[in-house]
């Protein structure tokens, strides 16, 4: 996700399972325990009903920075109200 003072930060797009809660703390315990680095443990998830692929069927990056970038300004904009 955008970050005005670092460039981007870590957030984690999450599609689970039907009938499955995904919490934060559960997804940060899942990566604690393989070991990964704090760098890449995300500060933010977002549950989704589906991933954007691009045409070709890859994940579309593209398509989750802007989602989480207009998010992001409109969870800003609503703090200032």
């Amino acid at each position: 996700m955008p970050d005005p003072v670092l460039g981007e930060r870590v957030c984690a797009f999450i599609k689970p399972k039907p009938d499955q809660v995904v919490t934060f703390a559960d997804i940060i315990a899942f990566l604690k325990a393989k070991n990964t680095s704090v760098l890449y443990l995300p500060e933010r998830i977002e549950v989704v009903a589906e991933i954007p692929l691009t045409p070709v069927g890859k994940i579309d990056k593209k398509k989750l920075r802007e989602d989480i970038r207009v998010k992001i300004e409109a969870e800003t904009a609503a703090n200032f109200r």
